[in-house]
């Protein structure tokens, strides 16, 4: 969705996101599914996710997706949203006149997202979510088997150097 924001978007609001998931199916030839995915989150039967808040690269880009996401929820409140992100990307304002970018703020306090921070993972978990995921790209075409393998082979070896020089959660130092 981040990709999709004009460099200096104006007022975010629900149509953008709509607009991304329409252009989405679209793009997959899948655009006879887009009436139905709109009608169903109008009932309130969709469980939406949204991966990666904080891999948004600018702070102007980031409070539009921020905004954009806010929007739509309230819109289609009926409905179940996960929205991910890394626990030190989704904090609160250090200073006073940076922006919050949590998804906070909505008209009903009790709206606001609630935040939980997941396990960690095994190290074997940790080198098959590595392949997935580069086996997703490759599904994609995003990038060559090539590629993806020097990837994951790079990933795993920083994953594991990583690990060896931090203890696991309530070991002692």
């Amino acid at each position: 969705f981040a990709k999709a924001i004009p460099e200096n978007p104006k007022q975010a609001e629900t149509k953008h996101l709509c607009d991304f998931i329409e252009e989405t199916l679209e793009n997959k030839k899948l655009s006879f599914a887009s009436a139905p995915i709109l009608k169903l989150l109008d009932q309130g039967k969709v469980l939406v996710f949204l991966d990666g808040l904080d891999e948004v690269q600018s702070v102007e880009k980031r409070i539009f997706v921020r905004d954009a996401v806010k929007e739509f929820v309230t819109r289609y409140n009926k409905n179940r949203f996960v929205a991910t992100c890394r626990v030190l990307s989704y904090q609160p304002p250090k200073e006073k006149d940076e922006p919050d970018l949590r998804l906070t703020g909505f008209p009903d306090p009790k709206k606001d997202f609630s935040e939980f921070e997941v396990a960690p993972f095994t190290p074997e978990k940790i080198d098959l979510f590595i392949e997935h995921w580069y086996s997703e790209l490759t599904d994609l075409n995003a990038m060559t088997k090539n590629e993806a393998d020097k990837k994951i082979k790079n990933l795993k070896t920083a994953a594991q150097t990583r690990s060896q020089r931090f203890p696991e959660p309530g070991e002692r130092l």
